[in-house]
């Protein structure tokens, strides 16, 4: 009920808006003569038509002046506009123009409507609008949403579907441990946190945040931070990507929690494990492919793998690929366990609260 008296309360608008719309547009030329020298500050007739298939729908003569560059300005337009089905067909409007005033038109050009006056369409949708139509109106708009939230409801599904890491050959899902409102953002330790902090406000999506600045061994150092609200797993992923967008930002990657302030999170690398330890053909093949990159190598047969925004996905993303190739004994994401969140961070943890 609450829905129909909105839509009953925009047409009423709607239409009291039509009622005070011109039945005209504006229309400027810049006029020459046959030698093509610009006709400055002339009086002259102009003679517009509106044409659907070279059938006349609308014709008009008025005179008018140039200016000193020769541009013609007037209104095209009257009463027997609303005739007119604007939204019908492939209109052209074609100007005559007799520069010495009169009747005897030696200029024409013709040119495509490619965008219709607005007023006009705007005129040809309100007969649309009717009482017998409303109903049919409020049933499309109904099946609008019901579609958008299919889409919206396909779009989660499939975000959430790819929050799992491979334990030997099983899939481990992670999307009921999905944090709603945290992110992890990495940054290169070269750039200073001021200019991180500043871009985080600037998106407007954050309540606060944690600064974790790393060790010596790491290429980069960390952001925490919480949103405004709680979010789905589809519109972190599309903060995460308006996040990478930056060229401050390195990754913004989700966050796990479980229990009592127990996280989990991953940064930019995981590690793959070779089945045959003198091969590398077949890493170095699917490195190049999805622009990874090694990172160093752990053992004869292990490597550390790194991502980043231009990589083909994301850390987790890129361990359960690898793995599905099935050229690798095993992969892994490297994540990172924090108990007690933040506590056990506190000697590396700085608080910013915006």
């Amino acid at each position: 009920m609450k829905k129909t008296f909105l839509i009953l309360s925009f047409l009423g608008l709607l239409i009291s808006a039509f009622a005070q719309i011109p039945n005209s547009f504006s229309y400027q030329a810049v006029v020459r003569n046959s030698d093509q020298t610009l006709l400055k500050n002339q009086e002259v007739t102009i003679k517009a038509t509106i044409l659907r298939n070279d059938e006349a729908l609308f014709e008009q003569t008025q005179t008018a002046t140039t200016n000193e560059n020769g541009l013609l300005t007037i209104v095209i337009g009257n009463e027997s506009f609303q005739d007119i089905d604007w939204l019908q067909g492939t209109l052209f409007i074609k100007t005559q123009i007799d520069p010495a005033g009169g009747n005897n038109f030696t200029i024409e050009t013709q040119t495509q409507l490619l965008t219709v006056p607005y007023s006009m369409a705007a005129k040809t949708a309100e007969t649309a609008v009717t009482v017998e139509g409303l109903e049919d109106l409020i049933e499309r708009v109904n099946n609008l949403e019901t579609q958008v939230e299919e889409l919206y409801n396909y779009l989660n599904s499939a975000c959430e579907s790819e929050l799992f890491y491979y334990f030997y050959d099983e899939k481990i899902f992670l999307s009921d441990c999905l944090s709603k409102d945290w992110l992890v953002i990495g940054y290169e330790k070269h750039i200073q946190d001021e200019d991180i902090i500043n871009l985080i406000t600037q998106t407007g999506f954050f309540q606060y945040s944690f600064i974790h600045h790393t060790g010596n061994d790491n290429l980069h150092h960390r952001f925490f931070s919480k949103t405004k609200k709680q979010h789905t797993c589809s519109q972190l992923k599309e903060i995460s990507n308006i996040l990478k967008q930056s060229d401050l930002v390195s990754f913004a990657n989700y966050i796990f929690e479980w229990g009592n302030n127990n996280w989990m999170f991953y940064c930019d690398d995981f590690v793959v494990k070779l089945k045959d330890e003198t091969d590398l053909s077949d890493l170095y093949v699917l490195v190049q492919e999805t622009n990874t990159y090694i990172k160093r190598e752990l053992n004869q047969n292990t490597y550390v793998i790194g991502v980043n925004k231009n990589s083909s996905g994301n850390a987790l993303q890129m361990a359960n690929f690898f793995f599905e190739t099935e050229k690798f004994e095993w992969t892994e994401t490297i994540f990172t366990n924090y108990m007690s969140w933040p506590t056990q961070i506190n000697s590396d943890l700085q608080n910013f609260k915006k």
